[in-house]
């Protein structure tokens, strides 16, 4: 390989979903304890990206931890609140409470961060600049 000048390509690590930032994460309701006393108390989820031909595809599942039954799943291109909602409202027409998941998920949709005490990168550093610019005003004569 040297003597025609060939040299093997050196492969990136792929980059996560996930980074770990400064901000706290989410609270542990479940305090690591996967097991549930009967069907539908306590059901988990989890949102999988699939490297395809095509592109990323994003697979959203929520299982009820009793039964280890798949309740429901969605797919779709892009990892949003649309596709974790779409998969909820699965599992919840297939327990027969769709009626019920149908108002949580638009009321998680209305302020999903905010009523968990949760910002975006973005909200973040607008608060920062807020606070920098609130702290040289109150410091100019």
């Amino acid at each position: 390989m040297a003597e025609l000048g060939l040299v093997a390509r050196v492969r990136r690590k792929p980059r996560s979903l996930t980074r770990r930032g400064k901000q706290p994460a989410a609270p542990d309701l479940v305090r690591r304890t996967f097991t549930a006393p009967a069907a539908d108390v306590l059901w988990c989820g989890d949102v999988t990206q699939i490297d395809t031909d095509e592109g990323k595809l994003y697979l959203a599942t929520v299982e009820d931890l009793f039964s280890r039954r798949l309740l429901g799943y969605a797919m779709s291109g892009h990892h949003d609140a649309a596709l974790t909602c779409a998969s909820l409202q699965m599992a919840a027409a297939t327990r027969g409470g769709a009626d019920d998941i149908a108002a949580v998920a638009a009321a998680l949709n209305a302020r999903p961060r905010k009523s968990l005490g949760w910002r975006t990168p973005a909200e973040a550093f607008n608060d920062h600049l807020d606070s920098l610019l609130s702290s040289n005003v109150a410091t100019t004569p």
